[in-house]
């Protein structure tokens, strides 16, 4: 359909859109339907259609803005712990310069604070990520139980060559027990001379002493 004029044909295409109004019940587009199309008949039909299949460039936008927020309130809060932990290692170090005798109450409950903080900080690793903490750790625990075994050790064999007497057969050194030896040893601690862990000894006379060559 061929019109004379543009007046013509916007009033023709008014009427379209109110009769449609009012079958569907919906409002007539408004000048924005019009701009709409203006845009359009500017855009090259390539463009046109890169935008109707992607709609959403406003959307996009607004996430990567929410991204840069949340990443830059990430680091203004990554800042602030850190000036925290150094505060505190300031802190600390004033205290320790201090004699203890002029350290306030106040100063030595913040390192008590401070300590158990840490050493529950430690306690709660599951697992250590450096490889030379772990080791250096684990050859601390080595040597912690290489020295346990060895006292636990010499203990069993101070007892058992204070206890234990030697046969006549067997070759006396000078730190062997003799039998004799053995022999005083057990009466002085009946008689309470001496002492042992573990044993209970008796009363010694009032007026019994040793001699020089009994304590050699």
């Amino acid at each position: 359909m061929s019109f004379t004029s543009k007046a013509s044909k916007h009033q023709a295409e008014q009427t379209v859109n109110k009769l449609f109004a009012d079958i569907l019940h919906t409002q007539p587009s408004s000048s924005s339907s019009s701009k709409t199309k203006d845009d359009d008949a500017k855009l090259s039909s390539t463009q046109i259609l890169t935008n109707q299949l992607h709609p959403t460039t406003g959307s996009t936008n607004t996430s990567k803005s929410k991204s840069l927020k949340r990443r830059k309130l990430q680091k203004i809060k990554k800042k602030e712990t850190k000036d925290k932990k150094f505060e505190k290692f300031i802190k600390y170090n004033q205290i320790l310069s201090k004699p203890e005798s002029q350290q306030t109450e106040s100063d030595k409950a913040y390192i008590r604070k401070l300590i158990r903080k840490n050493t529950n900080q430690v306690r709660n690793l599951s697992h250590i990520d450096d490889f030379e903490v772990e080791s250096e750790l684990e050859a601390v625990k080595s040597q912690l139980l290489a020295d346990l075994q060895s006292k636990s050790k010499g203990k069993s064999r101070l007892r058992k060559k204070l206890i234990v007497p030697k046969s006549k057969n067997d070759s006396a050194d000078d730190d062997d027990v003799t039998k004799s030896e053995f022999i005083d040893f057990d009466d002085k601690v009946k008689r309470g001379l001496i002492s042992m862990p573990g044993l209970t000894p008796g009363l010694a006379p009032v007026d019994e002493n040793e001699s020089e060559s009994e304590l050699e």
